[in-house]
């Protein structure tokens, strides 16, 4: 899965970067651009130490090696970020726990251009379904998921910090 993650071509143009703690500060301006939605979800503005806390963030038990936090660069501006499981919940599921793009960009295509090279890599390592959990209250993102194809399975509650919320677990057979 890396060396297919990190082949730019399927891309047109953009690059993708691990995430790292040393380039935290590049991508912090994505995350800072999308404030609305860490008030949502954690009831606080993202800073420069969430952003290093994701990297390492994942399930009890998790495998870190099928764990991408990935950021996605036109030429050295980071313009999106992207946090995936591979094999969560099961080993045929890939589960998408973050997908944030520069505000300036919303309404351009790019987060479909960037989770269509996901569903297409995820199905050629043989993934059947994508999964991700969205704030029931998060209209935007509910819209974006809905469009891609991504139907509402159930219903659950999500921890972030000190704050639980109500989420959508919506599901894309690949």
């Amino acid at each position: 899965m890396k060396k297919i993650i990190y082949d730019s071509s399927i891309l047109n143009g953009y690059e993708t970067r691990p995430i790292t703690k040393a380039n935290c500060k590049q991508v912090i301006d994505v995350y800072n651009s999308n404030q609305d939605f860490f008030i949502l979800t954690e009831g606080k503005p993202a800073t420069l130490s969430g952003c290093i806390a994701n990297i390492d963030a994942m399930p009890p038990g998790f495998n870190p090696e099928n764990k991408f936090c990935i950021g996605i660069w036109e030429n050295e501006t980071c313009i999106a970020v992207l946090d995936f499981l591979v094999g969560y919940p099961n080993l045929e599921h890939l589960y998408i726990g973050l997908l944030l793009v520069h505000s300036n960009l919303h309404g351009k295509g790019i987060g479909k251009k960037i989770i269509e090279y996901v569903l297409a890599t995820a199905k050629h390592e043989g993934l059947k379904t994508a999964r991700v959990a969205v704030c029931t209250a998060n209209s935007k993102a509910l819209s974006f998921w809905s469009k891609l194809g991504f139907v509402k399975t159930g219903e659950s509650r999500a921890t972030v910090g000190d704050i639980i919320m109500d989420v959508f677990v919506m599901e894309y057979s690949i």
